[in-house]
């Protein structure tokens, strides 16, 4: 539920936010035999915060731009002890280019060797 309110109140500037101009959606991918894109589930992992040398387990859910399929954006959550259910936000750059889910499928299933499997 927060990860679907962030979509939109991630926006701080007031024009861009009234005129919902930097729209966020969950991130996207073929999941399953439908061949229909769905919302990819939070995932969790181990993985250091930046600016962080120390390991954490972590729950992530990941945004793109309205309509596109490029990651813009990371929610994590933490899951150990007395950090339990601090989130943080990571917001990516706007210039460059990251692959979503659905354009990493698409350049595994373009790639012949690994497609097949």
């Amino acid at each position: 539920m927060q990860a679907e309110i962030y979509r939109t109140y991630h926006m701080t500037n007031v024009e861009a936010f009234f005129n919902k101009e930097d729209m966020w959606d969950l991130s996207r991918s073929i999941i399953g035999t439908t061949g229909k894109p769905e919302t990819v589930s939070p995932t969790y992992l181990v993985a250091s915060l930046p600016n962080s040398d120390e390991p954490e387990f972590l729950l992530m859910t990941t945004f793109t731009p309205r309509n596109k399929d490029n990651l813009i954006g990371l929610m994590l959550a933490r899951c150990d002890g007395e950090k339990l259910g601090e989130l943080h936000f990571l917001q990516l750059s706007k210039q460059q280019l990251v692959f979503g889910p659905m354009q990493i499928e698409a350049r595994i299933s373009q790639e012949q060797t690994i497609s097949k499997d």
